[in-house]
């Protein structure tokens, strides 16, 4: 019996599908998902951060965020399970980040790690993730600032307005003041051109004293017996009067 190309077509479908079907039974019991575990961390907020989110260790990527929900308690906060590569150890003291990454914005969960010897964290452990930066907050901390200095600034307007004249004389006391500082430096400056032959030698003098000082003290450093010895003074006996002529 000859086969028509329908029936054809339909048995090499057929056989495909039952190809698939065995294939898909022999390998139903092996897994192509790498070995790893997850942590959870805490967020009070993620900043619009979504599932299978890069995880990084340090910058380098690790893992991926397996899955998000809100957490209800006294502080309702956003609980994150991420799922790490096995190879991957997270000290007990790294700290959880909301990262934003390139241009487009793309929201990541950065640990940052120090050291560990307080030792790693267990599969199905939990820590607490930083607060990120609102720039919401930031704007409106921007913005307070910028009415201070604007406040600030008509404050100094008015006080430089009210007291108009009081600065003028101030500025004409400091020229004068300027002025006179100047005369006295040119005076000072003239004393010692005209005086400097005499400054040099008074200095000289000074040289020459600290000099004989030190000379006096080095000897008297080798020969302290000076102190004690005092000279002899040699009494010189009195000039005797001339005698009177007796009269003839």
């Amino acid at each position: 019996m000859k086969l028509t190309n329908e029936a054809k077509i339909g048995i090499l479908v057929m056989s495909v599908l039952i190809i698939l079907a065995v294939l898909t039974w022999r390998t139903g019991r092996y897994s192509f998902v790498p070995d790893g575990y997850m942590i959870k961390v805490n967020f009070l907020d993620v900043q619009g951060l979504s599932k299978n989110a890069p995880v990084t260790l340090n910058g380098l990527e690790e893992g991926r965020v397996k899955d998000i929900k809100v957490v209800y308690s006294d502080v309702p906060q956003i609980e994150l399970t991420l799922w790490l590569k096995s190879e991957a150890k997270i000290p007990q003291n790294a700290k959880a980040f909301i990262r934003t990454m390139g241009f487009m914005g793309e929201k990541f969960v950065a640990i940052e790690m120090k050291d560990s010897q307080a030792g790693f964290l267990a599969p199905g452990a939990t820590i607490a993730g930083e607060a990120p930066a609102s720039i919401e907050k930031l704007l409106g901390e921007g913005l307070v600032i910028a009415e201070n200095l604007k406040i600030i600034s008509g404050e100094i307007k008015d006080h430089l307005k009210n007291n108009h004249d009081e600065i003028d004389t101030m500025i004409s006391n400091l020229s004068v003041t300027s002025k006179n500082l100047n005369s006295i430096t040119t005076n000072v400056n003239e004393r010692l051109a005209v005086n400097s032959k005499y400054i040099d030698e008074m200095i000289g003098n000074f040289n020459s004293t600290s000099s004989n000082l030190e000379e006096m003290s080095y000897d008297l450093k080798l020969n302290p017996w000076k102190l004690l010895y005092k000279e002899k003074t040699v009494k010189k006996a009195p000039k005797k009067a001339p005698k009177k002529a007796s009269p003839q």
